[in-house]
């Protein structure tokens, strides 16, 4: 029984190379559809970037954690103007001539 478990946990895993890809697919084909609020597509958003932070590695060194928060906090802006409607555009294009670009959560 044991062996059969451990199988399944290896197996079903939400941790494998194979779930991020997936939902790094998702994560670049998600669109916001033309009457979605931005609070309604940013929660959809939020919910696969929480799924994919699990496989994210524990941080011991202090420093590197500060570094890697900074990092995704980044690429979760961009993903996240990439993929707003065509109306955004000016924001979108304003935001990505800021130095440095704003926190997430400015953007």
């Amino acid at each position: 029984a044991k062996e059969a478990w451990n199988f399944l946990v290896e197996r079903y895993t939400t941790l494998d190379l194979a779930h991020q890809y997936q939902l790094a697919t998702k994560i670049q084909q998600f669109r916001q559809k033309p009457s979605q609020s931005i609070d309604s597509f940013h929660s959809q958003m939020n919910n696969l970037w929480e799924q994919l932070a699990i496989s994210e590695p524990e941080w011991r060194c202090l420093e590197d954690a500060e570094l890697f928060i900074k990092y995704k906090d980044n690429i979760r802006s961009v993903q996240f103007l990439i993929v707003l409607c065509d109306g955004y555009e000016p924001i979108r294009a304003n935001l990505l001539c800021r130095q440095p670009l704003p926190t997430f959560r400015s953007v």
